[in-house]
């Protein structure tokens, strides 16, 4: 695939930018069309994550994509294609609120904002004890965190 349209998460997932599913290869946008046909337009994500393992398909929304450097999830809706079963998860009260760090591995360098993005992202990375596997920190620490090194 070409460079910048997605993020591999080791052997377990994919994630793209919703706007991207055109660029990526036939089996994938097959993937999402299956999806489509459980859920309904999966356009109205801002990310889709393919589970490579799994056969799940997620949809994930999250506030104000092009405005935040990083974003916060509001709902994410998790497709199993095995069992054509839907689960909605609903990121808006405090104690299920959740982070999607370093948006630019989600972004392609064409779009707006890329540059000042991947910058940004790099100041995160270079926080040693910011620690961005997996999930990433709880949202709390992660502001506490970059206070202490006057980002944002």
């Amino acid at each position: 695939m070409p460079h910048g349209l997605d993020w591999m998460d080791g052997e377990h997932s994919l994630t793209i930018h919703a706007s991207l599913l055109d660029w990526m290869p036939a089996v994938l946008r097959v993937y999402a069309g299956c999806a489509s046909r459980l859920f309904g337009d999966v356009s109205i994500a801002d990310l889709l994550k393919f589970h490579i393992q799994s056969g799940k398909f997620t949809l994930l929304m999250v506030d104000d994509l092009f405005g935040n450097p990083v974003l916060e999830l509001k709902c994410r809706v998790k497709i199993k294609l095995r069992s054509q079963d839907i689960d909605i998860f609903e990121h808006t009260e405090e104690q299920f609120r959740s982070l999607v760090y370093l948006k630019s591995r989600f972004m392609h360098p064409d779009m707006e904002g890329y540059a000042k993005q991947v910058e940004f992202d790099e100041k995160l990375r270079s926080i040693p004890e910011l620690d961005l596997s997996g999930y990433g920190p709880p949202p709390d620490l992660f502001k506490q965190t970059i206070a202490r090194y006057g980002i944002l």
